[in-house]
């Protein structure tokens, strides 16, 4: 996983991801990403604009992609004031 300042860039491990391209979730295009805590794990799920697709990511990964989802949102809203 990559996070940058426009894009979130996944891409899947061997064998899942052979011969695939990474999958890139623009920023613009994500509505939100929700953290969820099951017994075992935390998570965090990105619901994407005009989808009804979600895409689940955990451990570290989820962590980061929290993070750097509030960040965003901090830098948008001072954009906007």
């Amino acid at each position: 996983m990559v996070l940058s300042d426009e894009r979130i860039c996944l891409s899947f491990m061997f064998p899942f991801g052979f011969g695939n391209p990474p999958l890139f979730l623009p920023w613009q295009d994500v509505a939100a990403i929700t953290p969820e805590q099951t017994r075992l794990e935390s998570r965090a799920v990105i619901t994407l604009k005009n989808q009804w697709v979600t895409v689940s990511l955990h451990g570290k990964a989820a962590d980061a992609v929290l993070a750097r989802y509030a960040h965003e949102r901090a830098h948008r809203s001072t954009e906007t004031k």
